[in-house]
C-alpha cells in the first residue's frame, strides 16, 4: 500500500481513493480466505465423523468454488474425503446419490 500512496504525481484524493479500495479487497481476500478455510474444515470433519452425505455435498462444493490453487493441507484434505468416499460400497453410494437427487428435486420444486 505505501507505493500507491507515494506515487508521484498522483492527487492525494486519488491516492486516499486508492488507499480505500486497496483495504476493502483485502477485507474480502480475508473473507474469502476464511470462507475456504471453513469449507475445508466441514469437509475434513464430516470425513473423520464417516457422514457420507455430508462428505459428497462438501466435496462438489469443494470442487466448485475451491479447484485451483489449493494449498497442500487442502488437497490432503480433499485425497481423503475422496478415499473415503471411493471406499463406500456401492449400495451406501447409491443411497447417498439417490438423497442428493431427491433434495435437489424439493429445491427445484420451491
Amino acid at each position: 500500500m505505501r507505493s500507491i500512496t507515494r506515487l508521484p504525481g498522483v492527487s492525494p484524493d486519488l491516492q486516499d481513493q486508492w488507499a480505500v479500495a486497496v483495504r476493502g479487497a483485502q477485507g474480502w481476500l480475508e473473507e474469502q480466505m476464511a470462507a475456504r478455510h471453513a469449507l475445508f474444515a466441514r469437509l475434513d470433519s464430516a470425513v473423520g465423523a464417516h457422514k457420507a452425505d455430508r462428505v459428497r455435498r462438501l466435496l462438489a462444493q469443494v470442487d466448485a468454488t475451491a479447484a485451483h490453487e489449493r494449498a497442500e493441507a487442502e488437497a490432503a484434505i480433499v485425497a481423503r474425503a475422496t478415499v473415503y468416499y471411493d471406499s463406500l460400497d456401492a449400495r451406501t453410494r447409491a443411497t447417498v446419490k439417490g438423497e442428493a437427487a431427491t433434495e435437489r428435486a424439493a429445491l427445484d420444486a420451491a
